[in-house]
């Protein structure tokens, strides 16, 4: 795995750390992985993925972002470069901040291996949730996916695993005062981050549940 930082400054050695930490509790192979810690605000980039807090990439199967940085796409370019992981400048907020970010990208990279049509499946669904014309699905944001809701129930188990429940507690009740993810971070409050979640079946559910008849 290979860290960068952008404009080739030094990640902090508290943050390297933790992420062997977070690795060794998600035993995830990290084979051609290229983490990017971005520095600046990305909130009006003319891409919408870098307005995100994060996001993860399998290069090899989805291509190549060319509405990127240019020091990204050289990235992705790379033929050693399998799984991309960018963070935004969120990740120096705190080191809780970073493993939640660090944790749930990670959980989406183990996904594409363990579940290597997921990101087809999950596309799909986004079509249908955003074809539907249920009143609930009016509601509908990236969180409702199963596959996100994976992730954010393993963030929630390797933030509870590393850190004092105070400092989990604080974190959760930014992220609600926040106001883009409330209503999702009050759910996960009350749920176990050890709850099995079968991102895979509930996504086939979902689909059959939404497609045509």
């Amino acid at each position: 795995m290979i860290f960068i930082r952008e404009n080739q400054q030094s990640i902090p050695k508290t943050i390297k750390l933790l992420t062997l930490k977070i690795q060794k509790i998600l035993d995830v192979d990290n084979a051609g992985l290229v983490t990017y810690f971005a520095d600046e605000d990305f909130s009006k980039y003319p891409n919408n993925r870098y307005r995100d807090c994060a996001f993860y990439m399998n290069i090899k199967m989805g291509g190549i972002e060319e509405i990127s940085p240019a020091d990204i796409v050289c990235i992705m370019k790379d033929p050693n470069t399998i799984h991309f992981i960018w963070l935004s400048n969120l990740w120096k907020r705190n080191e809780i901040t970073f493993t939640w970010l660090f944790a749930h990208e990670l959980k989406h990279l183990k996904q594409n291996i363990t579940t290597p049509n997921i990101n087809e499946k999950t596309e799909q669904l986004k079509k249908l949730y955003e074809g539907s014309v249920c009143s609930k699905i009016s509601q509908y944001n990236q969180y409702d996916l199963p596959v996100e809701k994976d992730a954010d129930l393993t963030a929630k188990y390797v933030v509870e695993k590393l850190f004092p429940e105070k400092q989990v507690d604080d974190f959760f009740n930014w992220m609600i005062s926040d106001g883009k993810r409330a209503k999702s971070f009050k759910h996960l409050q009350t749920v176990s981050g050890a709850l099995c979640n079968d991102y895979e079946y509930q996504t086939d559910h979902l689909i059959r549940q939404l497609g045509p008849l």
